[in-house]
């Protein structure tokens, strides 16, 4: 298993001109603040820090109110998690502007994905989804399709679930900007090897790469430019 590209201050997959891959079902979870993860890229060099994890609240967890002054995107992957402002349910997703806050908390139980301090600006939108209830276009390869979680074209930013059905191929290509993706299910095979659930990857910009699917896969994919 990769275990990242690790430094003494607690740094993680830092450099992005490197690929980096995690596989977080091979990770043990770690108790941070009341909360169970598997961070997978950390950065603590910046005026606030950066992390991606894979996180779960035990049923019951209820934490106190904190705020998010770069921040947060969140992909539930099961269970329910709430906060002051609404209920969300397996499949949902949130993108939370700078300067906002809330008291996360799950009666049940849950295990979301987590982005923080990578949603800098002012003035930026407060996003909710329920990816199941989405419009799927069609993407430019037979067996891929595409949901548009957010886009700012200023930026460059582009966030998508995509889906590859069984058997079929997205061709080689390359990537104008940074690549993040995280797999949610099914299976994907590439130049790299082969990933399940919980895998996460980061390619550069001027890398690239082709992918199947034997089985079918959903996959969460962020393109950007990587940070300052």
């Amino acid at each position: 298993m990769p275990d990242g590209d690790r430094n003494v201050n607690g740094q993680l997959n830092v450099d992005f001109s490197a690929r980096a891959e995690m596989f977080t079902t091979d990770m043990p979870w770690v108790d941070e603040q009341g909360r169970d993860r598997k961070v997978v890229y950390r950065d603590l060099t910046g005026s606030h820090p950066r992390m991606t994890a894979v996180v779960r609240y035990s049923a019951g967890t209820d934490l106190p109110r904190h705020g998010h002054p770069a921040g947060e995107e969140v992909y539930v992957i099961d269970g329910v998690l709430e906060d002051e402002d609404g209920v969300y349910p397996a499949g949902t997703y949130l993108l939370l502007p700078a300067g906002t806050g809330h008291g996360p908390k799950s009666k049940e139980g849950c295990t979301f994905f987590v982005r923080q301090g990578q949603y800098p600006g002012a003035g930026r939108p407060r996003i909710e989804l329920k990816t199941d209830a989405l419009e799927w276009e069609p993407g430019r390869y037979p067996g891929i399709t595409q949901a548009v979680l957010f886009r700012d074209d200023e930026r460059g930013e582009l966030i998508r679930l995509i889906r590859i059905e069984a058997g079929c191929e997205i061709p080689q290509h390359a990537h104008e900007r940074v690549e993040e993706i995280f797999l949610i299910s099914g299976d994907v095979v590439d130049p790299n090897g082969t990933f399940g659930p919980g895998c996460w990857t980061r390619d550069p910009i001027g890398s690239g790469h082709w992918a199947r699917s034997e089985t079918g896969a959903l996959l969460y994919v962020h393109t950007g430019p990587a940070p300052d």
